[in-house]
């Protein structure tokens, strides 16, 4: 494992924009919705059959997380990194040749997918360990990229798609994807073992060191991790079906290509800011406040959301993002709280699981609803449900003293 850096000589702030850039290129999982008619259109695929490529890399995204969180406690965060920027670039290049389903989920969903996996853990992993004192509001600034992305990606995306093609949109974003994740990849470092800010003290039930640090083993034997796993799962699900589904809801109800990707850069903007905000929040709140408050206005708008037109379709998505972000900075945040982060890597792996039920659940549940229903409506019920059953789990869970 790369060695803890000499804090001396390292300022731990430079890892912080290191991470954003990383998941400023991994975010572009959010625009894929800009790719889903060209495609449909080409080859005449459904769209289920299309959203299927998304939620494959959600899956793999989710379940390789887990060893891609054991190697960064073995390896450090840069080798792991760099792998996972060449990963990304080479299933974006790749799938640049599809001519058939099965093709666009190997490189698409599986390459593409393990690549954002191994890329994505490494500097949140080194943050929590660098910033015991703000968990949540630097979490929320890394992962602010990846939710902020697709608000100039999608647009972009959508001008290549609409002037050379799709196929050399995928090769000049797999191109660019490749350089700048490996580039971020190579400032990201740890601090020394055990090494926490001089005259931090742990304390507050938002920022306070468990009692003990759980391997994964004993994590997954307590009731609260099952508990954060369900919320995780209720508020990425309903997330996830909107954000896959974002530039198609948005034509259906009239609006042009290019609003409709608009709408995608009002949701993938409030969904950085969300990480942001809602990070900082927890951190002054606690953790398990901030959940509550987050679901009750998550399930409001999914009930709301349909029949959403012109402006209050923009409001609607925008709160949307915004509450999706939250999720994403939050849990992580309430991983190392109440587990530790001796083991944060592996740890969060597996809480991140819940992250690629919801990405199987959300995008592909909402293709299949739309299909048989030709409308969004039942697929935004069921989300607004789940959110409310989250807000219900938050209540019955308690942070650790």
């Amino acid at each position: 494992m790369e060695g803890g850096v000499s804090t001396a000589e390292f300022n731990r702030w430079f890892v912080v924009p290191c991470g954003f850039a990383i998941n400023l290129t991994l975010g572009v999982v959010y625009a894929w919705s800009v790719f889903l008619k060209p495609l449909m259109n080409e080859f005449g695929w459904t769209t289920a059959e299309t959203s299927l490529a998304f939620t494959i890399l959600l899956l793999t995204f989710a379940i390789v997380m887990i060893p891609a969180g054991r190697l960064n406690d073995r390896m450090g965060p840069r080798k792991v990194a760099t792998a996972g920027g060449l990963l990304l670039g080479l299933g974006f290049i790749l799938a640049s040749f599809t001519s058939s389903l099965p093709w666009l989920y190997l490189t698409y969903g599986f390459i593409a997918g393990a690549g954002v996996a191994l890329a994505y853990v490494t500097p949140i992993a080194t943050c929590v360990k660098w910033f015991p004192d703000k968990k949540g509001l630097v979490t929320g600034i890394i992962i602010c990229g990846f939710g902020l992305s697709s608000a100039f990606l999608a647009p972009l995306a959508t001008y290549l798609i609409n002037t050379v093609g799709w196929k050399a949109a995928f090769q000049l974003l797999g191109i660019v994807f490749l350089l700048v994740a490996v580039g971020g990849a190579q400032g990201l470092r740890l601090p020394p073992p055990g090494w926490c800010p001089a005259g931090w003290k742990s304390s507050g039930s938002a920022t306070a060191a468990p009692a003990q640090d759980y391997t994964w083993r004993q994590m997954l034997r307590t009731k609260k991790f099952w508990m954060i796993w369900l919320m995780y799962t209720f508020g990425t699900t309903s997330g996830l079906g909107v954000i896959g589904h974002v530039a198609k809801f948005a034509q259906e109800t009239g609006m042009d290509a290019l609003l409709a990707a608009l709408a995608v850069s009002v949701l993938a903007i409030f969904n950085g800011l969300g990480r942001i905000s809602w990070g900082a929040i927890s951190d002054r709140i606690g953790r398990v406040k901030s959940m509550t408050i987050m679901f009750i206005i998550q399930a409001a708008v999914m009930f709301s959301l349909v029949g959403a037109t012109g402006i209050y379709l923009f409001i609607a998505v925008a709160v949307v993002g915004f509450c999706f972000g939250g999720n994403l900075s939050i849990f992580p945040s309430v991983t190392a709280d109440f587990f530790g982060t001796k083991y944060y890597g592996i740890n969060y792996g597996f809480v991140f699981t819940a992250y690629g039920v919801g990405g199987v659940l959300g995008p592909y549940l909402s293709g299949y609803l739309f299909d048989l229903t030709k409308n969004y409506f039942m697929a935004f019920q069921i989300a607004g449900v789940l959110c409310a059953i989250a807000v219900v789990i938050s209540l019955l869970l308690r942070p650790k003293k």
